[in-house]
């Protein structure tokens, strides 16, 4: 068998799909209400898919003590296919067309007489492909390279499997298996309004967005993240306010960017810690996202040069985001700067509680200086990459750099 690899556009289908695509099947899918049954629907593909990630046992069998707690001990070089070792003896034998060998101390390989031939996990490489010998002295010619089973480390693949789940998982049609329903306000979401990885669809504001019940939601958020998020081919510009309020240290962060290879989007995202005696520290340390009971009314639009990508109107919420398809910059690759994120301004209007935090959260977007890129700040050699002098100062809350209050509204646009 060829021992085909996963070419780059595969791999970009596979993290992207699993992560947003899900726009791309959504007419095929069975979509009940919140409030009706929900529906799904398997396919002939989807069947055949879960087989290979759960194929039918094929037990094998140690031939010296009889005992089934084997597993594959092929390694890299070997110019034979099937080979296994007993856990409970210590036996380890290979087998070539049917016929089983025994490996000695010594490196030297015996026929393993009476042995049962079952046939197992069969290794496939280019090296055992091109070779004509083996330790047997057997041809090596009649592979069998579709044959599973599922030994004590559990159910090995062939790449003959891992072609087909890619096609699968490409294909969208795993999202025929979910189930999904519409909310009241046009969400595709699923039960519990967790979405897919966290995420839906708006199909009133066309984009994809974080649910209110998103697993990022137990993570919180900390500087870490923003120096690390390149390494996942999200690339981004990203503001803190830090303020005190009810003897707690708030932070709300904004970003803008690209994230991955296929979407544009913003986010906004509420945090709070406990107010340490005497301490006022925003480094590092970790902010919690905040309560259900602390969460605030956010709205969030999006433009690339002026064109509106997206707008998400104002709501309840912890983390407020909106992600379209789109790319920054084509030519420069996955990852792009603040020469392509800054083509990105965000408009925003946050309602406070009540004057006094509205009053804190404006002191702390006074107190903001600068813009971070997470992609400038690559440069190991410069402890100030990364950084570009940005601030807020009163207006009409949609030029870049103003913000406007209206009761406890804030409304405010950066760039």
């Amino acid at each position: 068998m060829e021992n085909k690899g996963l070419s780059a556009k595969r791999i970009t289908a596979l993290l992207c799909v699993l992560v947003f695509s899900m726009s791309l099947v959504l007419t095929g899918c069975q979509i009940g209400s919140s409030d009706e049954g929900k529906t799904t629907t398997t396919t002939t593909t989807a069947a055949q898919a879960l087989e290979y990630i759960e194929p039918e046992d094929v037990e094998v069998q140690c031939p010296k003590c009889g005992s089934t707690n084997v597993d594959d001990a092929w390694r890299e070089g070997e110019e034979y296919d099937e080979h296994y070792i007993c856990y409970d003896c210590d036996y380890e034998w290979y087998v070539v067309n049917g016929v089983a060998y025994e490996i000695k101390d010594n490196g030297q390989s015996a026929t393993v007489p009476n042995y049962t031939y079952r046939p197992g996990y069969v290794h496939n490489s280019s090296s055992s492909n091109s070779s004509s010998g083996n330790k047997g002295n057997s041809s090596n010619s009649n592979k069998t390279t579709t044959t599973t089973t599922t030994t004590k480390s559990g159910t090995n693949l062939t790449m003959d499997d891992v072609e087909e789940l890619a096609d699968y998982i490409s294909s969208g049609k795993w999202l025929n298996e979910i189930n999904w329903y519409i909310d009241e306000e046009g969400n595709i979401t699923t039960e519990g309004d967790k979405g897919v990885l966290g995420f839906g669809y708006s199909t009133k504001d066309k984009c994809f967005y974080a649910t209110g019940n998103a697993w990022q939601r137990d993570y919180g958020y900390n500087e870490l993240y923003d120096k690390t998020s390149q390494f996942i081919a999200i690339s981004y510009d990203t503001i803190n306010v830090y303020f005190t309020y009810k003897n707690k240290e708030w932070m709300v962060q904004f970003w803008k960017g690209q994230y991955g290879m296929v979407l544009i989007g913003a986010e906004i995202g509420v945090y709070n810690r406990t107010l340490a005696a005497g301490a006022n520290d925003t480094g590092l340390n970790h902010y919690n996202a905040v309560k259900d009971s602390e969460r605030l009314p956010i709205s969030l639009t999006l433009y690339q040069n002026d064109k509106v990508l997206f707008s998400r109107p104002q709501k309840l919420n912890w983390w407020q985001t909106g992600f379209v398809p789109g790319q920054l910059g084509v030519t420069a690759g996955v990852l792009v700067g603040s020469t392509y994120t800054n083509d990105l301004s965000v408009t925003t209007s946050i309602t406070l509680d009540n004057a006094e935090m509205t009053q804190a959260f404006i002191g702390g977007l006074e107190a903001v200086t600068r813009i971070y890129n997470n992609v400038d700040a690559m440069n190991a050699n410069d402890t100030s990459a990364g950084y570009r002098s940005f601030s807020f100062k009163p207006g009409d809350g949609v030029t870049p750099g103003t913000y406007s209050v209206s009761g406890n509204t804030v409304k405010l646009t950066w760039q």
